[in-house]
């Protein structure tokens, strides 16, 4: 039997952080966004000591908080991780966390249990874009009216090409970290296999 792992700890010192949108729409936007860098690595740091616990302690399943990235699809004051002042540094400690779950055969889940989904854009300049949410039409639209991502804000409008479902909102970031790892021949072949992403987003 694998026994599990709440995603909160009593009496180790691993801890995990958010904040509200209150809080960060009452800051100015490089100010919150400097914020939301410093709360995601803490998060980051913290999921890989909680992993290592798991590991060293014989416990095979961790559920991850479902804030561990910060009000991220908040329609206000949410962000993309590319948004983010250390992004670079945020998405490799993730992804180590990835490789450690990979290499001791840990499961991992989230507490929310609504749909999420990785989508890819095609920017105006042709660049693409990967994100993910809960809501592919609320979030297309937010990105075609500015208010989704710095990347995509200057490189309107945007056309969604691409969606997949994940089971939770930890297997949609791990998901997103893997198809941003993908060269761009590689994207666009996945792409065309999936076929006409406004298609699928109706059925």
């Amino acid at each position: 039997m694998r026994l599990g792992l709440c995603c909160l700890f009593r009496d180790q010192p691993i801890k995990f952080v958010t904040t509200t949108a209150t809080s960060i729409g009452k800051m100015k936007r490089p100010d919150a966004l400097a914020k939301l860098s410093r709360l995601c690595m803490k998060n980051a740091d913290a999921l890989l000591a909680a992993l290592r616990f798991c590991a060293d302690n014989g416990i095979g399943c961790f559920r991850i908080n479902s804030q561990i990235l910060p009000i991220k699809t908040h329609p206000a004051c949410g962000y993309e991780i590319d948004d983010l002042p250390e992004s670079d540094a945020i998405v490799r400690r993730f992804q180590e966390c990835g490789q450690f779950v990979h290499k001791h055969k840990l499961l991992t889940e989230s507490k929310m249990g609504t749909c999420w989904f990785v989508y890819l854009l095609r920017c105006a300049d042709g660049s693409l874009y990967t994100g993910i949410t809960n809501d592919v039409p609320r979030r297309l639209k937010q990105h075609n009216a500015g208010t989704a991502s710095r990347y995509t804000r200057s490189r309107l409008p945007v056309v969604l090409v691409y969606h997949e479902a994940q089971a939770s909102h930890s297997h949609a970031l791990k998901r997103e970290l893997a198809i941003k790892a993908l060269s761009r021949q590689e994207k666009e072949s996945m792409i065309r296999a999936a076929g006409p992403a406004e298609q699928r987003l109706s059925h």
